[in-house]
């Protein structure tokens, strides 16, 4: 009767888990006769719904408790004929399946088709636009770094040879062509960074494109429905009805 007294003080102030292991040791201290089988049933039941509101889902240690007590009851007469074995069966049954008072059949609904149909489409542009984007940016950066190490090499072959920027009297006739030679590099150096500038672009447009389709395919699924029970539970002297709506 202590942890009985114990689990109902602890139940009282919300201590689901502590208030189940005082019930389930009181009832473990109870003799295997039909003279405690009320009180088995009814502590053994506060147990299991005190460790499912603590920590709702499969527990070995309580599956184990839930089939020994069944067991007890169903050996006698007296125990078989309680009305509210049933709801002690529930219990035993609840955590075999892995399924706690917590769980619900419930599931995500999928997005509506007019989401789904701007969601498609996001991901269907995005994603060429992101392998383009990639290729571009690819091919463009690569030919970019050569050109550079190009107009390295020509500077430093000029500056060797004693050329200028701009022509010079008695300058070295070598110095006319790598001048020539620069000024093309360069271009082709210009326009090597518009198409890198490109290529980074379209691949920024094709990523946020497919970031805002997963986000709209996300953020479209309608939120899960709980379906409605009811449950009658012993509570005190009498009965307590809970459900989810």
């Amino acid at each position: 009767m202590t942890l009985k007294n114990a689990g109902q003080e602890l139940r009282a102030a919300g201590s689901f888990l502590r208030a189940s292991q005082c019930f389930r040791g009181a009832v473990e201290e109870l003799p295997d006769c039909a003279t405690y089988a009320d009180e088995r049933l009814r502590w053994g039941l506060w147990a299991a719904e005190d460790l499912e509101r603590a920590d709702p889902g499969m527990n070995t240690d309580l599956r184990t408790f839930l089939e020994r007590q069944v067991a007890v009851l169903e050996a006698s007469p007296e125990g078989r004929a309680l009305p509210d074995l049933p709801l002690l069966i529930a219990a035993c049954d609840r955590q075999k399946s892995g399924r706690g008072r917590g769980h619900s059949d419930a599931t995500a609904s999928p997005a509506p088709p007019r989401i789904r149909r701007i969601a498609g489409g996001l991901l269907a542009g995005g994603a060429p636009l992101l392998v383009v984007g990639a290729v571009l940016t690819g091919m463009f950066k690569i030919r970019g770094d050569r050109l550079s190490d190009r107009l390295g090499a020509l500077n430093t072959e000029g500056t060797a040879a004693g050329c200028r920027a701009a022509a010079t009297p008695g300058e070295p006739d070598r110095c006319a062509e790598l001048r020539a030679e620069h000024d093309d590099v360069h271009d082709e150096k210009l326009v090597a960074t518009r198409g890198l500038i490109t290529g980074i672009t379209v691949l920024g447009v094709g990523a946020g494109l497919l970031l805002a389709g997963l986000v709209t395919q996300l953020h479209g699924r309608r939120p899960a429905r709980r379906s409605a029970g009811l449950r009658l539970l012993p509570a005190g002297a009498g009965l307590l009805l809970r459900g989810q709506f």
